[in-house]
């Protein structure tokens, strides 16, 4: 495919919360062997621009993407240029700019990239090239804890090359810095770091924290305490990590030939003068939201330290913003549908700044909840709205039990991760009835289920009629524990 200008719905507005029944969309998806993307302009997609999908375990995609313009990837959670699940991309010459993740991969150790020769500009909301661990992607699955093993919890793809390209970004669209490169397990084959130009100020070592300013990448989830020991070398990184020959502190350092992409961003005095706008909007715009953010409060909520993972949901009277406040970071994990946040916490600290109060806060226990700064006990929290919510719906529902009619549906995939939606003509709650777990990838609009699933089942209590149902892969239903015999 060649000389084309695609647009998806959604090239202006900004990064937008988890709104996925209206705006997840993808513009390609490869499934089978073969390909070349070249000389196309992709924006305004939300899911991702190209997607190397492959199909099942054993067909790999390969595909080639180059001299293409990849931008406005505008999605929390997902905003990919290009998202490579069972797939091997050749990415080269190619400019991406306004993504949350530029290039991202699922972890497979038959999946990753030659990424080589290209810009990334300097509007990114996250790091550019990330490649997860599959122990993130397959949630609680456990698919093997012997570092030797294809499958194993922390391996985060095979082969990664990273080669001769330009990183303009050192900070984010939402503040603070962020990281150009985010390896995040055990490679199967290697990663090679060599050649490339960073705006970032240093070679990080191998434990640096989380877009930590100045650091040009990070290896997300080694030497955890509750993670599998994993082989290191004698500087803390994997066997497999290999990096040399960057340059870092661009652009006050002068551009090289041999470094970077083989172009010359600067005006002659070392600065980016497209760079340099960006970042006087950028701080503009920071400025706006420090002055907004004064007459908000702060929660903060996190785990025990280790990376068990702790859901929690709290509504608020006002509205809500996330936060990197009090050491917290931005992730997609968390999830804001008007004034109401459900999410999880780690090892790391979640920030929201909100206005009016918490009227309701529900919690893992476990947690630690801090407003502005002060440790608060969770169980006080909108405790007593929620006391007058509790009394008024047992009110409710003990006039109204013996007239509605409920059914349970649940839904589990072969594994792999599907995502599914479905709609019905009543009221709808998740359950654990049947073996069902609830967690933070659920999301109920109105009488919308959108979720995904892997090979532990969701259940969903819901009255009327079931009135549309629809997923990405294969899924087993059943009704009232009943198999339909049916994957949908």
């Amino acid at each position: 495919m060649t000389g084309l200008r695609i647009r998806g719905a959604r090239d202006a507005g900004g990064f937008t919360r988890w709104d996925y029944d209206d705006n997840l969309a993808q513009a390609i998806r490869l499934r089978g062997p073969g390909g070349e993307i070249d000389n196309c302009e992709f924006f305004g997609w939300t899911w991702n621009a190209i997607h190397l999908k492959g199909d099942g375990e054993s067909t790999v995609t390969e595909a080639e993407v180059h001299h293409n313009h990849i931008h406005k990837s505008y999605q929390l959670g997902y905003g990919y240029g290009i998202a490579i699940r069972r797939g091997f991309g050749e990415i080269h010459h190619n400019y991406f700019d306004e993504t949350r993740h530029a290039v991202g991969g699922y972890g497979w150790w038959n999946s990753g990239f030659v990424v080589e020769n290209n810009v990334f500009g300097p509007r990114q909301y996250s790091h550019t090239v990330d490649m997860h661990c599959l122990e993130e992607n397959q949630a609680t699955i456990r698919v093997g804890d012997d570092p030797d093993h294809p499958d194993y919890d922390l391996r985060a793809g095979g082969e990664m090359s990273i080669r001769n390209n330009t990183f303009c970004m050192d900070g984010a669209l939402h503040g603070g810095g962020i990281n150009a490169i985010a390896i995040r397990g055990v490679p199967w084959d290697g990663v090679w770091i060599e050649n490339n130009r960073f705006t970032h100020s240093q070679r990080p070592p191998y434990n640096s924290g989380n877009n930590q300013e100045g650091f040009a990448w990070r290896q997300v989830n080694l030497n955890l305490s509750s993670w599998d020991p994993v082989p290191q070398d004698e500087e803390g990184y994997t066997l497999n990590w290999n990096d040399s020959n960057n340059q870092f502190g661009a652009p006050e350092t002068p551009w090289e030939s041999g470094y970077g992409a083989p172009i010359d961003l600067t005006d002659g005095s070392g600065r980016d003068e497209d760079q340099e706008g960006e970042e006087i909007d950028r701080e503009e715009e920071q400025e706006e939201e420090g002055e907004d953010a004064d007459e908000r409060d702060v929660i903060t909520i996190s785990g025990d330290g280790s990376t068990t993972y702790y859901e929690f949901e709290f509504s608020v009277s006002g509205d809500v913003e996330k936060s990197e406040q009090y050491g917290a970071t931005i992730n997609g994990y968390d999830q804001i549908s008007g004034s109401t946040v459900t999410g999880r916490t780690t090892n790391e600290p979640d920030s929201f700044a909100y206005a009016g109060e918490i009227v309701r806060f529900e919690a893992d226990d476990g947690v630690e909840v801090l407003i502005n700064g002060e440790e608060v006990d969770p169980a006080t929290l909108g405790a007593d709205e929620q006391d007058e919510e509790e009394d008024e719906e047992d009110q409710e529902g003990e006039e109204s039990e013996d007239e509605i009619e409920q059914d349970v549906i649940t839904i589990s995939g072969d594994g792999s991760t599907t995502y599914y939606e479905f709609s019905v003509t009543g009221d709808v709650e998740k359950s654990e009835q049947y073996g069902a777990t609830t967690n933070g990838y659920d999301q109920i609009t109105g009488t919308t289920v959108t979720d995904r699933t892997t090979d532990q089942p969701d259940s969903f209590v819901f009255s009327g009629a079931l009135t549309g149902f629809n997923a990405d892969e294969p899924v087993d239903v059943s009704f009232n524990g009943e198999p339909t015999g049916i994957w949908i």
